[in-house]
């Protein structure tokens, strides 16, 4: 059985911003838990944005610490929103309260709950999209959706009739938000589950150009190393730091 989510709010969901392309774009907001609307829900691209020109960007929320996030997440979009997996562009999301894990409670990545924080947000917002994106070019075309069909980002009607998500992306915006959203079951998977699906992160791993948060550096920039007491559940009592502040280029030696 198909399971069936409910929307919040319009304004909680979906603004309409300009397009780095010169179009607009179709930006969706995730609905998280009520204690995140009051953050960051006004920015339009929250979560991510389907643009004029076919371009769909989404933000990752979590770190990457084995559940293959920038592989993962959007896999999730791209089965609901039936686009193709490659053409899902991911960003790393900045610190805000909208994106908190509603599992852990913070903006956090830890005890395999990176998919399972996700699962039914990104799934909804796919899916959401989509029927608004229906919607839009049924509308243009004077239909009902239902007499609708989608493929790899592709709207396709009565009499040969077809439209991109890109060209129907600003309309959309403007459309009802559904209230309720079929989500697929299981067994019409074509993404989620697949054996065949390779990361979309090795590239830039074997080449070298992936970055690490280890690789940042910004202005005035200092490093730190962590003196830990010799037995565990140790705790301090004394320490000399004279020879320490005496070391080229050491800035200040602090106590937690």
């Amino acid at each position: 059985m198909e399971k069936i989510v409910k929307n919040e709010d319009r304004r909680d969901f979906l603004k309409v911003s300009g397009s780095a392309a010169g179009g607009l774009a179709l930006a969706f907001y995730l609905p998280t838990a009520r204690q995140a609307q009051a953050a960051d829900g006004g920015s339009p691209n929250a979560w991510g944005k389907i643009a004029a020109d076919n371009t769909v960007t989404i933000m990752n929320a979590r770190s990457e610490m084995g559940q293959d996030v920038y592989t993962s997440m959007p896999m999730l979009v791209a089965e609901e929103l039936e686009v193709d997996i490659n053409a899902i562009k991911v960003e790393f999301a900045p610190p805000a309260e909208v994106y908190i894990n509603s599992l852990l409670g913070g903006q956090i990545t830890g005890g395999s709950t990176a998919v399972r924080d996700a699962w039914e947000k990104l799934r909804k917002a796919g899916a959401s999209a989509r029927m608004m994106l229906v919607a839009a070019a049924a509308d243009n075309w004077g239909v009902d959706p239902s007499k609708c069909s989608v493929s790899n980002g592709m709207i396709s009607g009565p009499g040969g009739k077809k439209a991109t998500y890109g060209s129907v992306a600003a309309k959309a915006a403007t459309m009802e938000v559904p209230k309720e959203v079929p989500l697929k079951p299981a067994s019409q998977f074509k993404i989620v589950g697949s054996t065949k699906q390779k990361r979309l992160d090795t590239g830039m791993k074997v080449r070298g150009t992936a970055g690490f948060g280890i690789d940042t550096i910004v202005p005035g920039m200092k490093f730190a190393a962590v003196a830990m007491p010799p037995v565990m559940g140790g705790s301090l009592i004394s320490y000399d730091d004279s020879r320490a502040k005496n070391m080229p280029g050491v800035h200040s030696v602090v106590q937690y």
